[in-house]
């Protein structure tokens, strides 16, 4: 009898496992196929990456699905449409990266007291000259800082930076929009 019972509420246990988890699917990669392209007066759009070269060993880039080189490349190629007869646009990636650092610890008696689960902040940073062929150049900075929430299972992890990354694109769109008005 108790092996009995011992055997159904392993199976029940089991059973909460096991079950169809779409939470669980894998996260999508960004490729911006959405979004509106946007005509610009110049034959050719070049991408230009200096930023491999000044990557620190810390970088984190390897966490993101897609990561921020591989975005900046698919939004630049997806959004603006060379559309002239001459000239050309080179986006330069100066640097494109992520760092991950631990939140500090509160101090105080009572925080040694309580549990502190590590939380990691990801600082994810982006920086970009936008050059047209007759010498005009923009620079581009862009800086974003989050807590990840501790004990996030992979696949909220995964959507947790997949939601910066996209943060961090939107906030690039707008920018450029403004730079190239």
């Amino acid at each position: 009898m108790r092996f009995l019972i011992v055997f159904m509420a392993l199976i029940s246990l089991a059973a909460c496992t096991t079950g169809n988890n779409p939470a669980g699917a894998p996260v999508p990669q960004l490729t911006f196929e959405q979004a509106q392209p946007v005509p610009i007066r110049v034959a050719m759009l070049e991408m230009l990456d200096r930023s491999a070269s000044k990557r620190s060993m810390d970088d984190r880039s390897g966490d993101f699905i897609t990561p921020p080189v591989t975005a900046l490349e698919r939004y630049f190629r997806q959004r603006y449409n060379p559309s002239g007869f001459d000239g050309s646009l080179q986006v330069i990636v100066e640097q494109a990266g992520v760092l991950v650092s631990e939140k500090p610890r509160p101090e105080g008696f009572i925080s040694n007291l309580t549990s502190w689960n590590d939380q990691d902040v990801y600082t994810l940073s982006m920086q970009l000259v936008l050059r047209a062929s007759n010498g005009a150049a923009t620079e581009l900075k862009l800086h974003q800082q989050k807590d990840m929430p501790p004990n996030l299972s992979l696949a909220q992890r995964e959507k947790f930076l997949q939601a910066m990354m996209e943060e961090m694109i939107a906030d690039l769109d707008a920018a450029t929009l403004r730079a190239m008005d």
